[in-house]
């Protein structure tokens, strides 16, 4: 998904990443090594803390969103 620059749209926005209502953090050996902040109710917005450059700064597309909201609500891939 980060790795497809399709579901991402470059955007100006005042949204502060303090404003997000996920943050997901990948690992490599238990180091965070990035972070994605989300707003994702009626919002979209994005803020990264690089660790992929195809992640751009401003805004999911509307199939970003909708493949990442399915992603976050599939609750077998919690377990």
């Amino acid at each position: 998904f980060f790795n497809d620059s399709t579901n991402f749209d470059w955007s100006e926005t005042t949204w502060s990443y303090r404003e997000s209502e996920y943050i997901l953090r990948f690992y490599n050996n238990d180091k965070v090594v990035g972070k994605i902040y989300l707003c994702l109710d009626e919002c979209g917005m994005t803020d990264s803390r690089p660790f992929t450059p195809k992640v751009k700064f401003g805004s999911l597309t509307d199939e970003g969103q909708r493949k990442l909201e399915r992603e976050i609500n599939d609750r077998q891939k919690w377990e």
